[in-house]
């Protein structure tokens, strides 16, 4: 059950299901604030896996819909002879009940609903996705992303995507929502979200403080954790960056190696890994994404770092 769910266990992040630690750190914040400890290992356990986040945002709306409903089966008149000992009694048990709720939501939460707004959740790793999903459009979903949608709404829970929408389409991110028809791409992390429109246009709102942007094409808005939005124009060569994962390309412009291995790692099964000197030697150029090979020769030709090639791992020094 889930108050049997001890704080240690949670610490190790592989001994328990992603949506079981999801919906224990919920019930745990709605019953108490958090202690220090306690905070410390949520934020750990976000940082540790970019679709815990969404994992979190899922059981928030699977606790507020049994809330809403256990508030409707429970709030009726009392009668009149109710008792003190009764009324604890019945308060204990909705509690219990909330909680079970939780847990059990879960497994039907990823269940396709009998309606004609199903809801459907979409997930990648090391790979992307691009799919034409009904009542929405294209959708270009990059590695470690999750989205859910049902009817012509989107929520981007993780990752980075782009929807192409021929017409009218709401997206949300956390705490903006966007309608939207035409071209946006979402970029989703803890301390920032990014939304960058390609083309056509974007109704931005944000809900924490109801400001309302009108988002031109080309222009990028970022909006902190704290719901601060700042928009700019993107120069061409920003635009072309923040966009080459589309066409599958890596544009390196003054990365370094350990940062350049990191993307890479992200996309393939065969992962590259720096030692030494080799982490800060910088290479300049544009690689595939998917072909991490070609990247470390020219590593070795242009920087001549060392290589040691084994069965899925390439290391530099």
């Amino acid at each position: 059950m889930i108050s049997g769910t001890g704080l240690s266990r949670l610490a190790d992040h592989t001994k328990i299901k992603r949506e079981e630690t999801a919906s224990f750190w919920v019930a745990k914040k709605k019953n108490a604030p958090l202690t220090a400890q306690e905070q410390s290992l949520l934020e750990g356990w976000l940082a540790n896996d970019v679709r815990n986040q969404g994992a979190l945002i899922r059981a928030e709306v699977i606790w507020q819909a049994t809330a809403r409903a256990v508030a409707l089966r429970t709030d009726k008149q009392e009668p009149a002879n109710v008792n003190e000992t009764e009324k604890r009694s019945v308060s204990t048990l909705s509690r219990r009940h909330t909680l079970s709720a939780v847990v059990a939501s879960i497994s039907l939460l990823l269940l396709p609903r009998a309606s004609r707004e199903m809801t459907r959740f979409y997930s990648t790793r090391d790979n992307t996705l691009d799919k034409t999903l009904p009542l929405i459009g294209h959708l270009s979903l990059d590695c470690y992303s999750q989205i859910r949608t049902y009817g012509n709404t989107l929520d981007h829970l993780a990752g980075r995507c782009l929807l192409s929408c021929p017409s009218k389409t709401n997206a949300r991110v956390s705490h903006i929502h966007a309608s939207l028809r035409g071209k946006l791409q979402s970029s989703l992390n803890p301390q920032q979200n990014r939304l960058l429109l390609l083309d056509g246009e974007a109704n931005i709102k944000n809900l924490i403080n109801n400001q309302i942007i009108i988002l031109q094409p080309g222009e990028e808005l970022d909006i902190s954790a704290t719901g601060k939005m700042t928009r700019r124009l993107l120069s061409p060569e920003d635009f072309m960056r923040e966009t080459n994962w589309l066409q599958g390309v890596l544009e390196l412009h003054g990365q370094s190696l350990a940062e350049a291995a990191a993307i890479f790692n992200r996309y393939n099964q065969k992962k590259i890994f720096t030692h030494g000197a080799a982490h800060s030697l910088v290479l300049i150029g544009s690689f595939s994404l998917r072909d991490p090979d070609t990247f470390v020769d020219a590593a070795r030709s242009a920087l001549h770092v060392d290589s040691v090639i084994t069965p899925g791992r390439i290391d530099l020094y």
